[in-house]
């Protein structure tokens, strides 16, 4: 699993919780990756993930990009299309890889909605939540 933008690291842990095998965490902030290291000590999980501080754009060239699951979860002023287009090109997801990108819907007049496809991503649902929305894509074997 890869949790981008992963602030203090809750969804990766809860993933960790749940059964998933390991977890990428990338994370630019030092005191927020320290907050990650600290919770995965504290639950015994730090065996099972790798903490990387860097920026998001920057991770694309410097870990394993393979996962079946990633959370994508930037803070809500950062357009993450671009890291989204970039992880589905450079990336070697499995058929079946699920995306969950969670964003900020523009105040100004309705939702940016992002392309239904991009690269070997394809939605496969939207929801919006107040000012945000939640858009789930799921890799396609016809990439």
């Amino acid at each position: 699993m890869l949790d981008l933008y992963a602030g203090a690291g809750y969804l990766g842990i809860e993933a960790l919780s749940r059964g998933a095998e390991s977890v990428d965490f990338v994370e630019r902030n030092g005191a927020a990756c320290a907050v990650i290291r600290r919770n995965l000590d504290e639950l015994g999980l730090r065996e099972t993930a790798r903490v990387h501080r860097l920026p998001v754009e920057r991770c694309f060239s410097r870990i394993p990009l393979d996962p079946d699951l990633i959370f994508i979860d930037p803070p809500y002023r950062v357009d993450a299309l671009p890291v989204v287009e970039e992880l589905a090109h450079r990336a070697n997801l499995p058929d079946g890889a699920i995306a969950v990108w969670r964003r900020l819907v523009r105040a100004s007049g309705g939702v940016s909605t992002p392309p239904d496809r991009i690269g070997g991503l394809v939605r496969i649902d939207q929801r919006r939540y107040g000012d945000g929305a939640i858009d789930t894509y799921r890799v396609e074997a016809s990439r």
